[in-house]
């Protein structure tokens, strides 16, 4: 489930060590694992094993890009994503741990094809990636920071119907609002903290962030067209899913006990469409990103005014100004990846897009407010030098979200120009606090 924390990957940070400490800040571009087989228990000093899959392209850029640890044991600073519901304090990988040899620490590596352990603990270089390991250091925790599910036909969120808190409560799809209602965490199921020595699938639980309460699916069926609920957690296989990944954006959610996949009923594009389980077909109704719930304000660093859509407008053409900062959703924006590079920058009011007006390549064209409609005009990449301040490249036209004449006033208008590295081209991505 790396699409959980991949628009807060796609903001890159430097990975200088940090002195004080002597941990490493994590690299951003580090690929977590798509799927954990389990979890290892302890060595004599206290460390276990992440053992799961890794897409081939991602091992390649493991080799390549993260550095090799400064010191012995030295761990990235703070808890780090390792892939879907693990949450641990991670060891930077040595040379022998990236080539797969496991052999220092006293843990067997387990072949998840075969359940038998690998040789020395070393996984073979034919094989590394199915499986792939990461050395933590004590315990995990089974539970990731508060994500969206944005189903792909729709682009709309998963959702608990009417706000309620009540077991029972249908599940529905909505325009994403940024309420608890509709962010979701992941925890794997109590049966699955398993040893090496056992290796079932692991399957979770997901959880709503207001009630607490989980996706169920209605009296145990294993009918197609059964619609999805909230209950408390009973624990049961029809509360429990496998994320099963489609692309390198999107998964297929799979029930356990029936098989079937989340699905959005007869390919629903409207708020309210209900969320059933259905025998998995391929469709994009049946398709899900994960998105870390969080909004954003982009200020510029000029003027230190906030990107803002002008007069709250709802509509396509809207235009894009910058305003102090007031805290109102027309300045608020989800970053929800595109492709590995790409975001696109969708405002909280009016679930419109940043868009070059008439898809322009010359410098000062406008940037305005569009329906995503996955035009290049509409992806944007966000890159840095210093790890505060981003420049914000069209896809299109390679060109950098700018304020028109350098103004630090309010209500300029916001435009496309050659990156030549000015104040005014340059914007901080801020976590806004609160849902």
């Amino acid at each position: 489930m790396g699409a959980v924390i991949a628009a807060a990957s796609l903001l890159h940070g430097g990975t200088g060590l940090n002195a004080q400490t002597a941990c490493l800040p994590y690299a951003a571009g580090l690929p977590p694992l798509y799927k954990i087989q389990y979890v290892s228990a302890p060595n004599a000093k206290g460390d276990r094993l992440v053992v799961g899959s890794m897409a081939l392209s991602r091992v390649d850029e493991l080799q390549a890009y993260l550095p090799l640890p400064a010191a012995t044991d030295q761990q990235f600073c703070g808890a780090v994503n390792i892939g879907p519901g693990v949450v641990a304090q991670m060891y930077v990988p040595t040379a022998a741990e990236k080539a797969g040899d496991f052999a220092a620490y006293g843990i067997p590596i387990i072949d998840p094809t075969t359940s038998q352990p690998f040789p020395g603990a070393i996984i073979p270089a034919s094989r590394l990636g199915f499986p792939m390991a990461f050395r933590i250091f004590g315990e995990p925790i089974y539970r990731q920071p508060p994500f969206a599910i944005f189903n792909a036909a729709s682009g709309k969120v998963l959702d608990v119907r009417d706000l309620s808190k009540s077991s029972g409560a249908l599940l529905q799809q909505w325009s994403y609002l940024g309420k608890p209602n509709q962010l979701w965490s992941a925890q794997l199921a109590p049966d699955e903290l398993f040893s090496a020595s056992q290796l079932p699938e692991a399957h979770y639980s997901l959880a709503n962030v207001m009630t607490g309460k989980v996706v169920d699916v209605t009296d145990f069926s294993l009918t197609d067209g059964t619609p999805l609920q909230q209950w408390f957690n009973l624990k049961g296989p029809n509360q429990q899913w496998d994320f099963e990944r489609v692309d390198t954006l999107h998964y297929k959610i799979v029930n356990r006990l029936s098989g079937l996949a989340m699905d959005v009923q007869n390919y629903s594009m409207d708020d309210g469409g209900g969320i059933q389980q259905w025998d998995y077909l391929g469709g994009s109704n049946q398709n899900w990103q994960f998105v870390a719930g969080i909004r954003y304000k982009i200020i510029n660093q000029a003027s230190q005014k906030a990107l803002d859509v002008r007069g709250f407008s709802l509509e396509d053409g809207g235009a894009l100004q910058q305003w102090d900062y007031l805290g109102n959703p027309n300045q608020q924006w989800l970053l929800v990846p595109v492709d590995d590079q790409h975001l696109r920058i969708e405002n909280v009011l009016s679930h419109k897009v940043l868009d070059i007006a008439n898809q322009s390549t010359a410098d000062g064209a406008p940037i305005e407010q569009r329906q995503y409609s996955g035009g290049a005009d509409q992806a944007w990449q966000m890159a840095t030098t210093d790890g505060r301040n981003y420049s914000i490249i069209n896809a299109l036209t390679g060109k950098s979200l700018a304020i028109q004449g350098e103004s630090t006033d309010n209500g300029a208008d916001v435009q496309q120009a050659f990156d030549s590295g000015m104040l005014s081209q340059r914007w901080q991505i801020v976590p806004v606090s609160g849902r």
